[in-house]
């Protein structure tokens, strides 16, 4: 097999080269988002039938009543969600870039239709292109050394509405038993 050969199995489309990048990044949203609601749902509620309710805890503190007669304590008792006091990260990929000189190794017209009026549509093939630092003699070091840079930047984002409501519903709802 020659070299010419060997590059056109290795053309993409450009439009799936251009994509990788971004559908990649989409997917690890996705995969990030599913796993958070996953650690949220399997350390914060109790599933049963289908129903879930928060894990809480129970919190004693004491409360030191001072008179000029009498000096006594009194324990306060309080259930806490969990969901209330455990950190949560809400992580998304925040920016991509992307950058690579790209090859064209190969463009079809796919017209196919005698009708003048269609536009001709053209498929292009192309590869990241090969680094300049190699020499123009051997095409196979030069196609090991293409390079594309791929730069992602996550970051936290606000926590989902719904579950600030439920943070502050349940803040307003502690039980105080003494």
């Amino acid at each position: 097999m020659n070299d010419k050969e060997d590059f056109s199995h290795q053309a993409v489309l450009i439009e799936e080269l251009l994509a990788a990048p971004f559908v990649a990044a989409t997917n690890a949203n996705s995969k990030m988002a599913q796993e958070q609601a996953k650690f949220l749902m399997e350390t914060c509620f109790d599933s049963e039938n289908g129903a879930f309710s928060p894990k809480m805890i129970s919190l004693t503190v004491k409360n030191a009543k001072e008179s000029a007669s009498d000096q006594t304590s009194e324990l306060i008792t309080f259930q806490l969600p969990l969901i209330t006091i455990i950190p949560f990260n809400s992580l998304c990929v925040k920016d991509v870039s992307v950058k690579f000189d790209l090859e064209i190794i190969s463009h079809v017209n796919t017209n196919t239709n005698d009708d003048e009026n269609e536009k001709d549509k053209t498929v292009m093939r192309g590869s990241v292109a090969s680094s300049n630092d190699a020499s123009e003699n051997n095409k196979t070091q030069r196609r090991n050394q293409s390079k594309m840079s791929v730069e992602i930047n996550a970051g936290s984002i606000p926590l989902p509405v719904g579950l600030t409501t439920l943070l502050e519903f349940y803040t307003k709802n502690i039980q105080l038993k003494s």
